[in-house]
């Protein structure tokens, strides 16, 4: 017995509407994220965004507390992706957190990070990373920050019998990043400061205090421009210089933009 063209049509339909929807089934799925582990990295002054440990991407929470606002913080979470607007540019992909706590990790032997500290004074001036201002005693505290807040906390957190303060300072990349590792070794504690200049060429000024144990030997140790993804930055394309013209690149801060000036 034959079926009618309407009653196929029905029977069309019907197959479409079931595999529509079990496609926005799985789309909705794939917008979720469950127990992912990251790591909180600071953007600048614009804000914070979660680095996941197995994408190369990275989300922007916007529901994330101020306890977790911590650049470095390794985190697992979970949450609800969004999607970036048409013409908008964010800092990363929008993602509501419906789950978000602190992994455990082993303090740093010999050193620990002061945050939230406002540098005022001194501690405001142009320096280098790899040259931090040494802080030994509570004169020197006075001497290099002004705001009374920031010495109250400092002078809290900080044992000046036991320890000594390092203030990184310097201006770069939007990106550069400051790591601390430290660790007992037959020789005695050993803290290592990880300096990491970053892609972006937008200048920006860093601040970064550290306790250090006042038995450790300490160095800080340049790493070279950050490698997202594991890739290896292409590497600036040298001056071409035109027929009965000499080209001269002038000397600037490594890792910024470089200009070419023809003389004829």
């Amino acid at each position: 017995m034959s079926r009618s063209p309407l009653h196929q049509l029905t029977r069309l339909l019907s197959l479409i509407l079931i595999v529509s929807c079990g496609l926005q089934t799985n789309l909705s799925a794939a917008e979720k994220l469950v127990d992912q582990q990251g790591t909180i990295q600071k953007i600048g002054s614009v804000g914070f965004v979660i680095v996941p440990d197995q994408k190369r991407t990275r989300y922007a929470p916007s529901n994330l507390a101020e306890d977790f606002q911590q650049n470095g913080q390794r985190v697992v979470f979970s949450g609800e992706v969004g999607k970036i607007p048409p013409n908008v540019r964010l800092i990363g992909t929008p993602l509501k957190l419906t789950a978000i706590a602190k992994l455990d990790a082993k303090p740093a032997v010999g050193v620990k990070e002061i945050s939230g500290l406002k540098p005022g004074g001194p501690a405001n001036t142009r320096g280098s990373a790899n040259k931090p201002t040494v802080i030994k005693d509570k004169a020197g505290v006075a001497k290099s920050f002004t705001d009374k807040a920031t010495q109250a906390k400092i002078l809290k957190e900080v044992n000046f019998d036991k320890e000594i303060l390092l203030v990184f300072r310097w201006a770069g990349s939007g990106q550069d990043r400051i790591a601390a590792t430290g660790k007992k070794t037959d020789k005695g504690i050993e803290v290592v400061f990880g300096y990491t200049r970053g892609l972006t060429r937008d200048l920006r000024r860093h601040f970064k205090v550290f306790a250090v144990a006042k038995d450790a030997k300490w160095s800080v140790e340049n790493k070279g421009f950050a490698r997202p993804g594991g890739a290896r930055p292409r590497p600036l394309p040298r001056p071409r210089t035109a027929p009965g013209t000499s080209s001269v690149t002038p000397d600037g801060p490594a890792g910024l933009t470089r200009t070419r000036i023809r003389i004829r």
